[in-house]
């Protein structure tokens, strides 16, 4: 299957409160042909999910967030969503320390600063394993 079949009306919900780096992956996502929105931080992205009626393929998100992080908005969304794809993308590794990254049940991880390759790789795993 081609990635050009793949992007055909893939929605991607971008979450991540550092603002210029916000702008970067949507604009990369954009660039690709992708229908993107975004997110400031987590509690933003829940109020978009619960309106979204599931229009949403992959939510691509920060970890370490105000108001509600992406690990609380990862539980929201296997409860609620569970079919949607979910990447987080973090600078703090430790803030998944101590846990089992077994028991975290996101589908790919994106350690920051991550090249553009890697998240176009990402995003395509992502769509062929939908």
């Amino acid at each position: 299957m081609n990635i050009e079949a793949l992007k055909l009306k893939k929605r991607i919900l971008v979450v991540e409160d550092d603002e210029s780096f916000r702008e970067v992956v949507v604009a990369i996502f954009e660039s690709q042909g992708f229908s993107v929105k975004e997110a400031e931080n987590g509690l933003v992205a829940k109020n978009i999910l619960e309106q979204s009626k599931n229009e949403f393929d992959i939510v691509v998100s920060d970890i370490k967030m105000p108001h509600l992080d992406g690990l609380g908005l990862l539980d929201y969304v296997r409860s609620q969503h569970p079919g949607l794809k979910f990447i987080v993308m973090t600078g703090y590794s430790e803030s998944l320390e101590g846990k089992d990254l077994s028991t975290v049940p996101f589908d790919m991880m994106l350690s920051k600063p991550f090249r553009f390759e890697e998240l176009q790789e990402a995003i395509t795993q992502m769509l062929k394993s939908a």
